[in-house]
């Protein structure tokens, strides 16, 4: 949507689904074989990129499966979920198609998996 008053252009864009391999492109990696409830959102601004992707997997092998899946991740602390992951700056150089930053975060549900929601942006 945009909207104008006063000469003054305004851009609004709301959230809405899109195609998870167009996140996992800009991710840098694949939503872990056996994930499930995958959902892939983009937030994206007119100057900004920003997407995620959310989905669940077991909880006992979360840690491993989404180091594996996003290479660029490594924990952190402190953290306010059950787990938490972030990867610094892409090389421009190198892959301009990859998102500048990208964390992570594992919540764990009482029915044995583990909600992980990735988020990354481009400014």
């Amino acid at each position: 949507m945009v909207a104008a008053a006063d000469a003054a252009v305004r851009y609004e864009m709301a959230p809405h689904s899109i195609d998870c391999a167009d996140t996992e492109s800009f991710l840098g990696g694949r939503v872990p074989v056996g994930a499930t409830d995958i959902v892939c959102t983009d937030h994206s601004a007119p100057l900004s990129r920003e997407q995620d992707v959310r989905f669940r997997l077991p909880r006992d092998r979360v840690a491993a499966e989404l180091t594996g899946a996003f290479p660029r991740l490594h924990g952190t602390d402190p953290c306010e979920a059950d787990l938490c992951f972030t990867g610094g700056l892409r090389d421009a150089w190198h892959d301009p198609a990859l998102s500048d930053h990208i964390s992570a975060t594992v919540t764990y549900r009482l029915d044995g998996t583990a909600l992980v929601e990735i988020g990354a942006y481009n400014v």
